[in-house]
């Protein structure tokens, strides 16, 4: 691990039976809830995370010069506006950039938490 990065601990089971998998924050594209667990990913994974979201989402101010542009949507969505690759406004779905693999992962999120992200989206475009 390179010590000036910051690393996210997360486990590949919602059980957490895999032990912890260390992750670089600027590899994650959100932050979400499943349930009552916090999860994150990157662009060909998910974790699950022993937190809450707004825990999250104070470490992400914290660190904001070094993590990326996350922003927070509503109270249980955290993404990083540049890896959102295309939006589907039927599912209220984002998709994220495809992986090195070309796997793409996306998240269902609520409608207002959707129609932000767009307009968020639809600003950035020249």
């Amino acid at each position: 691990m390179d010590n000036n990065k910051i690393y996210i601990s997360g486990t590949l089971d919602k059980e957490g039976k895999q032990g912890l998998v260390s992750v670089p924050l600027e590899r994650i594209n959100f932050f979400s809830t499943e349930g009552k667990r916090i999860i994150f990913g990157t662009s060909d994974c998910i974790y699950y995370l022993p937190d809450t979201i707004a825990g999250i989402n104070v470490a992400l101010q914290a660190t904001k010069h070094e993590s990326g542009q996350f922003e927070k949507f509503d109270r249980s969505c955290i993404v990083k506006i540049e890896e959102v690759d295309e939006v589907d406004g039927v599912w209220s779905r984002i998709y994220f950039k495809p992986s090195s693999m070309g796997k793409s992962l996306f998240r269902d999120v609520s409608k207002g938490a959707f129609r932000l992200i767009r307009e968020k989206l639809t600003k950035k475009k020249p």
